[in-house]
């Protein structure tokens, strides 16, 4: 037998969440919350209903663009509209109305009259000014139209258009007066008088108040002006209709409709919308009139009923039931606007979602949650620990789509550092220091939430936020903030303790607690070992690299492990890694002149890596800062054992790759000149090459850089020159002196001649900024002949020799080949 909760026996327990949740949505309306809610409901409850059909007889001749330009050139006479008049009587058009305020007299005023009388009816518009004045036509116009017809009286809520008077001040709309010439033309008007209180047309219809527009959503039949002027519309498509004119220019007489919302479309189709409605008797009917009516009852009892049947149910039978209801009250106002009635059912959703929520919050059990309660909190800070924060996710990833937040995941760096060296006592103090300090900063941030002490040195947090750049914002303060020295103890020194932030936003993460925290904790991992700054953002990217990335961080850094690190000792040599040497040549004279360092990674268990596998990942991850550092020790160490090997040689220079990511970094500069110090080796014997996409990527900031390196007198070359975008500008104003032709030009010089013309140019502009020229890739005699034919300075590839270790070199070098 089923059991339940001892007070789910009682009765009246079960009715509560229903009364509750009527109450609470009463105060909604009556502070006004309701209406916003309605105004959004109008919108989609259209886009569920669907797209139905306009009245045929109704066609807009639209001002557009054209016709604008068309009465521009006419000098904004009433001429093109005598011509259209004529064009219309000729189509044999039942009625005209015009959507313009013609305000002021003109000449032309009498012959527009003479075709107002040719024998179409025609209603012209007026309308009152922002001094509630009436301005109509003039006396002549009014004379040659059947009827008057205000254009401005319509009623608007959170900028859609919804309703329309038929009368005001005793003068019809636009679209009213149509519909009355189009009844007394097809006798439809039955012998009615036009009374305050009925109308003509539809008995059940009060003119003086104002109609519900029942919007289609398809376009509605439009001609332009200009295209009806110039006889580009068959006249047989305008006969027997009633034709509206007016504005549909962009820009001009811009009104909002459900369809769509986020497009104006034009005052000229409220009228035909609300005369297509009066043509087939479909406008819409409220409902409900009174907010405050009967239909509180319905409400009521819906509330109590639904409260009743879920109460003592299975949460996923309380979440079951309160979408079923919603569903149906959705289907219900959905199918009576099919039929013309606006229901109201923000009301009953709220009503029904509040007694879901609330049946589903008595469910808990009390006593359990007492129980529960102590280890819930993290016993150091106070704050909820891992598992309470993930239980505070669930209502608000459940049961629909939540607002939209950002969850920030801090992690304490070298925090197992400071419980070493200083004890746990001032750890735990800065553990407590630290969450003072976030809870400090969400007493200024209304929409933090949640705080949580989620690991040994890691914290988790929500902000409501809906955008990156917010979130970002918040990082930044939190940075600054956190970053600040903490004094744990009188007559102690300060504590410093840097802190990574990563951040996992609610819309682009799947609904998931566990989720959602990993992906703050994948975020804060990439933002520590990038080291640039201390936050970043979680993305998908990220999170498919994340293992590779962590393995290639635990494998490099095992590398590390196996030395002791001490500049210029032997044992630097990082496990598994080793570098290889590729000559450069001498075009001129056929001479060694230097070498480029190349990484290679012998790994421990995957074998002999490709630097393709692990460059890009080790610049994904920052530690190819690390690396990058021992390449060029090694480098600048190797160089100047050679130097003093082949002490007679031409003086030679290696050149190392220096990665984007070391370029972001200002201490590299610091690094390279105590790199040289250390090695003893001349600065103008080193040269560190950049590529063209690096060099556009990190801009002023890397641009900086290569001053300061410059100054030290080291040579810098530009890399894969050719395959970026750089400005002739801003590489006269580089600190440069080679630049680098990349191999894709050279594999095919002498397969593509236009090939050699690309290299010839690229030659020219190096000399002509002073820059020696280097192309590498060369692999046959042919591409060589070109090459010093094309006056290149340097060469290096497999023609000259493939990548060789130190020893390798040390043969040729003692060779001394000529080539």
């Amino acid at each position: 037998m089923e059991q339940h909760h001892p007070r789910a026996s009682r009765i009246w327990p079960a009715f509560l969440s229903g009364i509750l949740a009527t109450f609470a949505v009463m105060g909604g309306q009556w502070l006004g919350a309701i209406e916003p809610l309605e105004g959004l409901a109008y919108v989609i409850l259209f886009h569920l209903r669907g797209e139905e059909a306009w009245d045929e007889r109704v066609v807009v001749v639209g001002i557009d663009e054209a016709s604008m330009d068309l009465l521009n050139a006419a000098n904004w006479s009433r001429q093109p509209y005598v011509a259209l008049l004529d064009r219309l009587v000729a189509a044999d058009v039942r009625l005209v109305g015009f959507d313009i305020l013609f305000e002021r007299e003109t000449p032309e005023d009498q012959a527009l009259a003479a075709a107002m009388q040719q024998g179409v009816p025609v209603v012209i518009g007026a309308a009152w000014n922002n001094r509630g004045e009436f301005v109509e036509p003039p006396p002549v116009l009014q004379e040659g139209a059947i009827a008057l017809g205000h254009i401005a009286k319509f009623i608007e809520y959170q900028g859609i258009t919804r309703q329309g008077s038929l009368m005001s001040q005793n003068i019809p709309s636009l679209s009213y007066a149509l519909a009355l010439q189009w009844g007394a033309q097809t006798g439809k008007e039955r012998d009615r008088p036009l009374t305050p209180h009925s109308s003509p047309l539809t008995p059940s219809l009060n003119p003086t108040e104002p109609v519900w527009i029942n919007w289609a959503g398809r376009e509605m039949t439009t001609y332009s002006l200009a295209a009806v002027l110039a006889g580009e519309v068959d006249p047989a498509a305008l006969m027997g209709k009633i034709v509206i004119v007016g504005t549909t220019a962009a820009g001009l007489d811009p009104v909002r409709t459900p369809y769509p919302f986020n497009q104006p479309t034009h005052g000229v189709y409220l009228h035909g919308a609300m005369l297509s409605n009066l043509l087939q008797d479909n406008y819409l009917t409220a409902w409900v009139a009174n907010p405050w009516g009967w239909q509180w009852l319905l409400y009521g009892g819906m509330a109590l009923l639904l409260s009743r049947a879920i109460a003592t149910r299975p949460i996923r039978w309380q979440v079951t039931g309160g979408i079923t209801v919603m569903g149906t009250v959705v289907i219900l106002a959905v199918g009576a606007l099919h039929q013309g009635i606006l229901l109201p059912v923000v009301p009953a959703l709220l009503i029904a979602l509040l007694t879901t929520v609330l049946s589903i919050f008595y469910h808990e059990s009390r006593f359990t949650h007492y129980l529960t309660e102590q280890s819930r909190y993290d016993p150091i800070t106070g704050l909820p620990n891992r598992t309470s924060f993930l239980q505070s996710l669930t209502p608000i990833l459940n049961p629909g789509p939540p607002a939209p937040f950002a969850l920030f995941f801090f992690d304490l760096d070298r925090f197992n550092t400071i419980n070493t060296h200083q004890g746990h006592q001032i750890g735990d103090a800065l553990l407590i220091a630290i969450a003072q300090r976030l809870q400090q900063l969400m007493a200024t941030i209304p929409e933090a939430s949640h705080l949580a002490r989620v690991g040994a040195d890691e914290f988790a947090l929500l902000i409501t936020c809906g955008d990156r750049a917010t979130a970002l914002h918040y990082a930044h303060q939190f940075d600054q903030t956190l970053r600040q020295a903490y004094l744990l103890k009188q007559n102690t020194p300060v504590v410093y303790c840097d802190i990574s932030i990563g951040i996992a936003l609610s819309w682009e993460s799947p609904p998931e607690g566990d989720t959602l925290l990993h992906h703050g904790e994948t975020a804060m991992y990439q933002a520590r070992i990038q080291g640039k700054r201390h936050y970043g953002v979680f993305n998908l990217q990220l999170h498919q690299g994340a293992i590779a990335l962590w393995q290639l961080e635990l494998d490099l850094r095992h590398c590390l492990e196996q030395t002791n690190q001490r500049v210029g000792d032997q044992d630097l040599l990082y496990q598994g890694f080793y570098l290889n040497y590729q000559p450069i040549i001498n075009l001129n004279n056929g001479h060694i002149i230097g070498f480029e360092a190349l990484v290679r990674w012998q790994h421990p268990t995957r074998g002999r890596l490709s630097p393709l596998e692990f460059i890009p990942l080790a610049e994904e991850t920052g530690l190819i800062s690390l690396l990058g550092r021992w390449v060029l020790y090694k480098a600048c160490y190797q160089l100047r054992a050679w130097q003093m090997l082949f002490p007679d040689y031409v003086p030679l220079i290696m050149t190392v790759n220096l990665s984007p990511i070391q370029l972001l970094r200002p201490e590299v500069v610091a690094q390279v000149q105590s790199i040289l110090t250390a090695t003893g080796l001349s600065p103008d014997s080193l040269k560190l090459e950049i590529t063209e996409s690096s060099l556009m990527t990190n801009g002023n900031e890397a641009i900086a850089l290569l001053d300061q390196l410059s100054g030290l007198g080291v040579k810098l070359s530009l890399d894969d020159f050719g395959t970026g975008y750089s400005s002739l500008g801003r590489l006269s104003n580089l600190p440069l002196d080679t630049l680098k032709i990349d191999r894709s030009f050279v594999h095919n010089l002498n397969l593509e001649p236009e090939n050699s013309k690309i290299i010839q140019t690229m030659i020219e502009l190096g000399h002509q900024l002073n820059l020696a020229v280097v192309a590498e890739g060369i692999e046959t005699p042919d591409q060589l002949k070109m090459l010093r034919d094309l006056g290149c300075d340097y060469g290096q590839g497999y023609l000259f020799a493939k990548p060789l270790e130190s020893a390798g070199i040390e043969s040729l070098l003692a060779a001394d080949p000529t080539w």
